[in-house]
């Protein structure tokens, strides 16, 4: 059966509003897409897992669960950068460095979606200004993760969670 990505608790995170989780995971997403540095970029995934796992009480292997389709991408951007990049030194701390840019902001968007009822989502952005149409469009699209994300299951052979 196909569910929604969203995860029931009783946590900060939950409780609070639509409007604010959007905010906030628009700018630490910002931040992440402009920290470079390989050292920041690990202490940023940290702090993003840490803060899901303590404020809004996703377990961290739940947090990861949900990253396991995307591990073929995150291992070329690992390889690539150490093969475009000289000297290779350079080149793996820059493939460490956004690494773990991409899994600290692909784990954003996923604990926004994991932290937040699809119906409320919808209601935030719409409070927020923008069209109901954005707001169904972006309801409809939210749809089919948990759909590709079984099919990306299935497909590899995993179908318990």
């Amino acid at each position: 059966m196909i569910t929604s990505p969203y995860i029931e608790r009783d946590s900060i995170l939950h409780r609070l509003d639509p409007r604010v989780k959007i905010i906030g995971t628009a700018v630490f997403m910002g931040l992440g897409f402009m920290t470079r540095d390989p050292v920041y970029s690990p202490l940023i995934f940290v702090f993003t897992v840490l803060t899901f796992r303590i404020l809004g009480k996703i377990k961290i292997k739940e947090q990861f669960y949900v990253l396991k389709p995307l591990i073929p991408i995150f291992l070329i951007t690992f390889v690539t950068w150490p093969i475009i990049i000289d000297p290779w030194e350079k080149g793996v701390l820059i493939g460490i460095a956004y690494t773990f840019r991409l899994i600290g902001i692909t784990i954003m968007a996923f604990g926004l979606v994991m932290t937040t009822k699809q119906r409320d989502l919808i209601r935030g952005f719409t409070k927020m200004g923008l069209p109901y149409e954005i707001g169904l469009t972006i309801l409809i699209a939210l749809r089919y993760i948990p759909t590709l994300y079984y099919l990306a299951q299935k497909h590899n052979g995993c179908t318990e969670k």
